[in-house]
């Protein structure tokens, strides 16, 4: 098997359009990513919830960018969703795996066999594997997701794509056993949208929410779920079904709205992060709170000419 490697040399970043930079030295970091309005405009940063320190991790040039990223660990590995511009000046979206101690790129194709435009890459938290989403273009453009053995370089089909149906916004188990994500299915009369429980031992695949959410995430003991649903943020009990909202829109709906920017659960803390949008000021902001509802703080905001803010990942810099 072929490994097309890329090595963190400032020649080759100026040719892949990627730049790294020193990230700030706190043992718990927030990864997110700035969406760019035009292709190629795309930031990824660090921020440290505490001091609210901002790092710019990595940043476009015009032959590409990253759009979003999903890691645990500053030292593991990183899977990367790169909009890149080919040599037939067509623009795809590729993913690539990411090694930051040693600095090196390579790009998932060229492990292993996949099928389709690239869509998602989620790292499980044991760093073993990693799910992906491919959009099946011979096939009515069906969403198909895979699973990929980081070990041996294998790749299956984890759950087969329907027509018009299509899954975003995987979140793994802390146990790397099973993992949750919404399923969107456009019908005759509007689109239904469920969150989905998929068990990877036994294939089977439950409805665990049957109304629309925006973002979901797992807490870092996996008996709960972070959601954003018409209330707000909620902490969704798995075991007993109770919701605990801890951040109300409802008081400032009209000011603030939250536009699927992703929900972050922190494995070293008890703080959530998530992005909003804030119509009077026309910026995306990046909030914290505490998962009993306490010491909710804005920490980062930007103009939504930059673009929109996706929070990525916490992930640990000291392990």
């Amino acid at each position: 098997m072929i490994f097309r490697l890329i090595t963190l040399s400032s020649l080759v970043l100026a040719l892949i359009g990627l730049t790294d930079c020193s990230l700030a030295e706190s043992k718990e970091l927030v990864l997110f990513s700035s969406v760019g309005i035009n292709p190629f405009d795309d930031y990824t940063f660090t921020i440290s919830p505490n001091s609210s320190e901002v790092n710019v991790v990595f940043k476009p040039n015009n032959k590409g960018s990253i759009l979003s990223v999903s890691a645990t660990s500053y030292h593991k590995t990183w899977a990367l969703i790169r909009h890149e511009l080919t040599e037939k000046n067509m623009v795809e979206d590729h993913i690539y795996l990411y090694y930051a101690d040693n600095g090196v790129f390579t790009r998932l194709s060229s492990l292993i066999k996949i099928q389709g435009t690239e869509s998602e890459a989620f790292v499980s938290p044991d760093d073993s594997r990693l799910l992906i989403s491919l959009v099946d273009d011979s096939n009515d453009f069906q969403y198909n997701l895979w699973l990929v053995n980081l070990k041996d370089n294998t790749a299956k089909v984890l759950v087969k794509g329907e027509k018009d149906v299509w899954y975003k916004d995987v979140s793994w188990n802390p146990k790397s056993q099973e993992i949750v994500f919404m399923k969107f299915q456009r019908l005759p009369q509007g689109l239904d949208i469920k969150l989905m429980k998929l068990d990877l031992s036994s294939g089977e695949i439950v409805t665990v929410i049957d109304e629309p959410v925006a973002g979901v995430c797992y807490s870092p003991d996996g008996k709960r779920l972070a959601i954003w649903s018409k209330e707000g943020l909620e902490v969704l009990d798995t075991s007993t079904g109770n919701h605990l909202t801890i951040f109300d829109i409802k008081p400032i709906l009209g000011e603030y709205e939250f536009h699927a920017g992703g929900i972050i659960w922190s494995p070293y803390s008890n703080k959530i992060a998530f992005s909003l949008f804030n119509l009077k000021k026309n910026e995306y902001e990046l909030w914290t709170i505490n998962d009993n509802g306490g010491s909710a703080k804005m920490i980062f905001s930007q103009s939504a000419q930059k673009g929109n803010i996706i929070v990525d990942s916490f992930i640990n810099y000291e392990g």
